[in-house]
């Protein structure tokens, strides 16, 4: 499902307020409409507005990852897909609301007070018997008015005018019969409109269904995309790399020799067995957090993590271990445990987890310390319950062993 990003604010506000008028006609309850239309009206600019974020960064990352240097392009590629998240969460919330207004439109209204079948059919019924009751006195009438006209004229007179009220009274009656058939037709035809309206509703809130699979498959595509421009920069030789970063930085400021010697600090790089340099991520990496616990929103937030990592110039192995908040009283296996081995050929620490389990590690260094995602695709192999830890909401590890 895609979003118009350029389209005019005013325009919006036009749309919106058709659905508005649309939901308010068709809901029976004012005040839930207008809940509804303030949802789905704030669900639709939340959506839009994400778009426009998103489509600005997207809109110049190719010619971004051409020029810059390596690690300055892992930043914009990670720029983009936040904001792609952000699209995707937004036009879920979208989705959700429209279908939720459909929903609520596809339920249809109470039928108009007096519009009961079987009472007019009753009615109805019993107009009926009293015409028929009409058409048989009228006629005894008019017999007795024959027989009494010569001979006394004043009961003519008063059998007449009795005759003239019960035939009034007739077409009292047809009309009223005729009237009652009018309005019952009248709602037959609105409950089959509001029928016709309510299945209308239905199919379009079976649409956002069929609109989240479609928005899927788009996620996906940007996914691979950015995969692709990441493998592209997989590519590059490390030395190119370092080329790339060389050009695009100053080179240092040379600085006076300290009066005392600094205790030493880390190398930040080390020498492959090629001769190009490789981050140093060597060493044990720890994460203690005491207060971890279930947020609110129903995530999980890890209590600690160690990562120990084995480093011989590119080449790579490590283990890593993590234990969730999950509340006693809740089922889920907190401990993820996982091995992991790879080569270092270009600034994007990722590695493949070891066997029986199966997916990737990512590493970024940064200010010292070391954040780490992962994505498990088979965790239920070793019967663990958190299998991802995203690349946008990463642990934050800190070295604690050398």
């Amino acid at each position: 499902m895609k979003a118009a990003a350029g389209r005019k604010p005013h325009s919006r506000a036009r749309e919106a307020a058709v659905v508005a008028g649309l939901l308010i006609f068709l809901i029976p309850d004012a005040h839930a409409a207008q809940a509804q239309v303030s949802q789905v009206e704030a669900a639709r600019e939340a959506y839009a507005a994400s778009v426009d974020i998103w489509s600005v960064i997207q809109e110049s990352l190719t010619e971004q990852i051409r020029r810059l240097p390596a690690s300055e392009a892992e930043v914009r590629i990670q720029a983009a897909e936040k904001a792609r998240l952000a699209v995707n969460r937004t036009r879920q919330a979208y989705l959700n609301a429209l279908r939720d207004s459909y929903a609520a439109a596809a339920k249809p209204p109470p039928a108009p007070a007096g519009g009961k079948t079987g009472e007019v059919q009753l009615i109805l019924a019993a107009d009926r018997e009293l015409l028929a009751d009409i058409g048989s006195a009228t006629a005894l009438l008019d017999a007795e008015i024959k027989a009494t006209a010569g001979t006394d004229r004043i009961r003519a007179a008063a059998l007449q005018k009795e005759k003239t009220d019960l035939l009034e009274l007739r077409t009292i009656i047809s009309r009223r019969g005729r009237e009652l058939d009018r309005l019952e037709t009248n709602w037959r035809l609105a409950a089959a409109n509001r029928e016709t309206v309510a299945k209308a509703y239905a199919r379009l809130a079976e649409w956002t269904v069929t609109a989240e699979a479609e928005a899927s498959k788009e996620d996906a595509a940007w996914a691979g995309v950015y995969t692709k421009m990441r493998g592209q920069l997989a590519n590059l030789p490390l030395e190119a790399l370092t080329a790339r970063s060389s050009e695009a930085e100053p080179p240092p400021v040379k600085q006076e020799a300290a009066v005392q010697a600094a205790s030493p600090a880390v190398a930040a790089v080390v020498q492959s067995a090629g001769g190009a340099l490789v981050p140093n991520v060597g060493g044990v990496w720890a994460m203690n957090n005491p207060r971890a616990r279930k947020l609110p929103s129903g995530a999980y937030e890890p209590s600690s993590a160690r990562l120990e990592v084995s480093q011989s110039g590119a080449e790579v192995e490590g283990s890593f271990e993590c234990t969730f908040a999950v509340p006693a009283e809740e089922k889920f296996n907190p401990l993820v445990r996982f091995n992991f081995t790879g080569k270092i050929t270009n600034p994007i620490l990722r590695f493949d987890i070891s066997a029986p389990l199966s997916g990737s590690i990512l590493l970024r260094q940064a200010d010292g310390a070391l954040e780490v995602s992962f994505g498990i695709s088979n965790p239920q192999r070793t019967g663990i319950d958190f299998g991802v830890v995203p690349e946008d909401g990463p642990m934050v590890l800190r070295r604690a062993i050398r």
